[in-house]
């Protein structure tokens, strides 16, 4: 069993919105079309 430490995880660039959030975002940036970009990015506005 591997642990995954925060010292070993990228930084938060908006701690009060969490890494969930972040890592949700930094997802959406590699889809390819814009579009769906869009709608996923609502999404996670809606949370």
């Amino acid at each position: 069993m591997e642990f995954d430490y925060n010292t070993q995880r990228p930084s938060l660039l908006y701690a009060e919105y969490g890494r969930n959030i972040q890592n949700m975002v930094r997802f959406i940036k590699t889809l390819e079309t814009k579009e769906n970009r869009n709608i996923h990015a609502q999404a996670v506005i809606d949370l």
